[in-house]
């Protein structure tokens, strides 16, 4: 026979703070997680998406995202992947860094004279200093006309 979950019943307090109404939860989902260990602060990282469980987390880190374009979505959208856990990246642009784009790009600076795809590995590599793997193509992807016959 096993042991049903204990309810533990909590307080929510509305905005103004005049009226509350108790909210329940299974005890099992309030336990306290043991701390991770100190030097392993990439798996500190993700402790928020344990919810979503360790096969997907680690599914993440096994994915290959290809990304053409680095420009001002390109990058936003790598480094917000690359914060949920993709540490493999295949990257394709062949513009780069310029006083006209810096407003689109994360923390980018006028010095930095460089292609956009290299930008972006470095953003990369600043979440994963080590364990991840960027292969950055600074070419254009162009499209052949089909020929009438």
């Amino acid at each position: 026979m096993t042991a049903k979950p204990a309810w533990v019943k909590i307080r929510s307090i509305e905005r103004q703070g005049t009226s509350f109404k108790h909210v329940y939860f299974y005890s099992d989902w309030l336990e306290i997680a043991k701390p991770e260990a100190k030097g392993d602060e990439t798996a500190q990282m993700f402790n928020r998406q344990a919810v979503f469980g360790k096969k997907f987390q680690a599914q993440l880190g096994e994915m290959t995202v290809t990304l053409i374009g680095c420009g001002g979505r390109g990058a936003i959208f790598a480094e917000m992947l690359g914060r949920l856990g993709v540490q493999k990246w295949i990257l394709i642009d062949s513009d780069r860094l310029e006083t006209v784009n810096l407003n689109r790009m994360p923390g980018a600076m006028v010095e930095q004279q460089m292609y956009k795809v290299e930008y972006v590995k470095q953003l990369i590599k600043q979440i994963y200093p080590t364990g991840s793997w960027v292969r950055a193509i600074p070419s254009a992807i162009e499209q052949k006309k089909p020929t009438m016959k």
